[in-house]
């Protein structure tokens, strides 16, 4: 199913195109003309700044979804809001060294939030979403909790022999520092090419790499950890992504553990 494709390959929200040698974003319906012909992206906080071009998509169609509205926390970002244009694209500046918070919201979709992140130079990023309607992948989903949607993954330019055990996405298990309270629910295969199964009786990542993490207070800014035991590299920090996840009641988390991170 095309929609799982998605979930699996890009769900690193505002990072699937890490590696990407050509960006994923275009001109935003929020850039200012330069005055001579080129636009310039809207700026948030002081430079110097890094350029960050993202992509939304929807999970199951693939297609660019418009109209999406993108904020930016902490201060000095707080309160300034971008909008997607027709091709799904958005663009903006962002001081470089300074962690920020992305958000997504749009009709139709589930709100998901991304994860702390700090970034050194430009960047080219995609944001699939999901929509409500598939809301029931997510067992513990509440309007009135946070939710996390836990990818392991291994980069299709890490995978091979130079890559050591690091190729497996099973066997992972994923924790919050500090929460023991947390409820971490893994995914078995859909049979026959279907939907992902949340079990409970699993205590480690299938060979689809997919865990939900609930129980947990909206508010909270905490970090996740995963361990693996046939890759002792994967982790949730990964460049531009630090491991911090803000969580806000009503709204879905993407987090992406790396078999093999970018430091």
């Amino acid at each position: 199913m095309r929609w799982f494709t998605a979930v699996v390959l890009a769900v690193a929200l505002f990072g699937a195109c890490l590696l990407a040698g050509t960006a994923c974003g275009t001109r935003s319906s929020a850039d200012t003309d330069a005055g001579d012909g080129s636009f310039s992206p809207p700026s948030c906080g002081s430079g110097p700044y890094a350029t960050i071009n993202a992509l939304v998509t929807s999970y199951t169609t693939g297609m660019p979804v418009e109209g999406v509205s993108l904020t930016l926390d902490p201060s000095p970002c707080s309160g300034t809001t971008w909008m997607t244009d027709v091709t799904g694209s958005a663009t903006v500046k962002v001081t470089t060294g300074v962690a920020i918070n992305p958000r997504a919201e749009a009709v139709g979709y589930l709100t998901e939030r991304t994860g702390e992140q700090i970034y050194r130079g430009d960047f080219d990023s995609g944001a699939p979403m999901l929509p409500t309607l598939l809301v029931g992948l997510l067992p513990h989903w509440s309007a009135t909790a946070p939710d996390v949607l836990v990818v392991v993954f291994v980069d299709s330019a890490d995978a091979g022999a130079d890559a050591g055990p690091c190729q497996t996405v099973s066997g992972a298990t994923v924790s919050v520092v500090g929460h023991p309270e947390a409820v971490v629910t893994y995914y078995q295969t859909g049979g026959d090419g279907g939907a992902p199964s949340p079990d409970s009786t699993l205590t480690a990542t299938t060979d689809i790499g997919l865990a939900e993490v609930s129980g947990l207070a909206g508010g909270a800014t905490v970090t996740l950890q995963v361990a693996s035991s046939t890759c002792p590299t994967v982790s949730f920090t990964s460049y531009p992504h630090t491991g911090r996840y803000t969580l806000e009641n009503g709204v879905l988390t993407g987090a992406l553990a790396r078999l093999v991170p970018v430091p």
